[in-house]
C-alpha cells in the first residue's frame, strides 16, 4: 500500500476525513509493516487482542523482511494501540 492508497482509506473513515496525519520517516518501516500484517489477529470472542507473533515472523521470513528490533517493537506499540482504539469503538457501539 503506497501513501494515496493510505489516504484514499483514510479518507472513507469519519474519523480521519478532516485529519492530516504524518508519518513520521523513523516509524516508516513499522507502519508500513503493520499495513502488511494487519490480516494477521488473534480473536478472543470476537475481538481482535492481538497481532498473531507467530504468523506475522513467518510472514517476514516468507517475504525476506529486513527489520530492526526496534521496528519490531515499533510494530507491536502500533498494534496495541490498533486493539485499543477498536475495542473501544466496538464497546460504544453497544
Amino acid at each position: 500500500m503506497d501513501e494515496a492508497q493510505i489516504k484514499a482509506v483514510l479518507q472513507e473513515d469519519e474519523d480521519f476525513q478532516d485529519r492530516v496525519l504524518e508519518l513520521l520517516p523513523e516509524n516508516q518501516a513499522a507502519f508500513y509493516w503493520f499495513l502488511d500484517v494487519d490480516d494477521l489477529w488473534v480473536y478472543t470472542e470476537g475481538f481482535r487482542v492481538a497481532l498473531d507473533i507467530p504468523a506475522v515472523m513467518a510472514d517476514a521470513q516468507a517475504t525476506g523482511r529486513k527489520y530492526s528490533k526496534l521496528d519490531y517493537q515499533k510494530l507491536r506499540v502500533l498494534s496495541r494501540h490498533v486493539v485499543s482504539t477498536l475495542n473501544e469503538r466496538a464497546s460504544e457501539q453497544k
